[in-house]
């Protein structure tokens, strides 16, 4: 196991290429944690052609909703909090 940030790490003497590379990347959304450009990074400087990466796809849906208590509970709240407006923590 080689621990450490992919576009610092080496690998070891003797190997160029390695057969899979697993990663937990994602985060919430897919993308929060922007992780994605380390993990193409890792992809294309380690990966030997014919590899595998796990997990190797994903998909994103999405839905129109109406969440009118939940703005108000957690964007509204700033136009008055106790008398102060935090109109631009909103």
């Amino acid at each position: 196991m080689i621990r450490g940030k992919v576009e610092d790490i080496k690998l070891p003497e003797g190997f160029d290429k390695v057969d899979i590379i697993i990663s937990e990347w994602m985060g919430y959304a897919l993308l929060y944690e922007s992780m994605l450009d380390s993990v193409l990074h890792a992809r294309d400087r380690f990966l030997r052609v014919g590899g595998v990466m796990a997990p190797s796809q994903t998909q994103m849906m999405f839905a129109l909703c109406e969440a009118g208590e939940l703005f108000k509970e957690r964007v509204g709240f700033w136009g008055d909090v106790y008398g102060e407006v935090f109109s631009s923590l909103a």
